[in-house]
């Protein structure tokens, strides 16, 4: 699964590219000519977090089954939901 904060637009085509049927990333809106207008959603560590409890609940797993990585201070509810947490080049 790929949570991100960055434009849907941009993860789901990552996604696409790898073969990860599972993602959630921050939503745009677009205006009549299909212009970026403004974001919707953003998502942020918090709702990763439930993203991460979902996934575990829907796949039966547990925790330990999950790794989430992170550069983001703002990620500490999602790091804290997985079993394992990796963060990488991270904020002071």
């Amino acid at each position: 699964m790929i949570l991100s904060n960055s434009p849907s637009f941009l993860v789901k085509a990552i996604a696409e590219r790898l073969n990860v049927s599972e993602w959630k990333a921050t939503e745009y809106e677009v205006d009549k000519d299909g212009r970026l207008c403004h974001i919707a959603h953003v998502l942020n560590g918090k709702d990763k977090a439930g993203q991460v409890r979902n996934i575990i609940r829907k796949l039966g797993l547990t925790r330990k089954h999950v790794i989430a990585y992170s550069d983001s201070f703002w990620d500490l509810p999602f790091l804290k939901a997985a079993g394992q947490a990796i963060v990488v080049n991270p904020d002071r």
